[in-house]
């Protein structure tokens, strides 16, 4: 992509769906009214979704081909289906690739993106990560890293402030109902929390923006 200089086709399907599916979830009235908008790069948004598909369903091929012995998550999904009897249909191992795929992409990249950015801009920040991150032998291992408070600290307050997926995240309450904190609630109602506000609450974060 930093050959091209600009989003290749597959890259611009995933943010495509990414959007929608936040359209989707967010502002549902507007994504009916969007399906009826004869525009190519509203249709390309609109339709977003079954690319993607069809990007997963070629994926999840070259796992097939490539051997179920092989390191990546997409094979990974095809051989645990293989145990349980493949009680999943091609159509569904694809569904969730792309699940994998979309949620993949922006979300890591975006946070990524956030926590250079956040350190580079505040340069006592940045002192004092390199002098723990040096602290590290050359043949260190994950589990090191997650020995590192200070790492874990300015990884945790990244996806506080700058949390990849901020929206509201509906979801509807099963069968029989639930109780969430003291109130019950019926079932079929939907409900959600709103990250961004809850991580700048500044009861629990005294300088929530900071």
């Amino acid at each position: 992509m930093l050959n091209l200089e600009k989003k290749t086709e597959h890259m611009q399907k995933i943010e495509d769906a990414a959007k929608f599916g936040l359209i989707s979830s967010e502002l549902p009235l507007l994504c009916n009214i969007l399906r009826w908008v004869p525009m190519k790069a509203v249709r390309d948004l609109v339709n977003s979704d079954e690319k993607v598909q069809t990007l997963a369903e070629e994926t999840m091929r070259q796992a097939q081909r490539s051997g179920i012995g092989a390191t990546n998550i997409f094979s990974k999904l095809i051989a645990e289906n293989e145990k349980d009897c493949e009680s999943y249909t091609d159509y569904q191992l694809a569904f969730e690739a792309g699940g994998f795929i979309v949620a993949g992409s922006g979300t890591t990249a975006v946070s990524l993106t956030y926590l250079v950015w956040a350190v580079l801009s505040n340069p006592a920040v940045q002192a004092k990560l390199e002098a723990e991150v040096k602290t590290l032998q050359p043949s260190y291992t994950d589990s090191d890293l997650e020995q590192l408070p200070y790492l874990s600290a300015v990884i945790e307050e990244t996806l506080r402030v700058y949390s990849a997926a901020p929206g509201a995240l509906p979801r509807t309450v099963p069968a029989g109902g639930a109780t969430l904190a003291g109130y019950f609630v019926p079932e079929g109602i939907t409900v959600s929390t709103q990250a961004y506000t809850l991580h700048r609450d500044a009861i629990a974060y005294p300088e929530p923006n900071q």
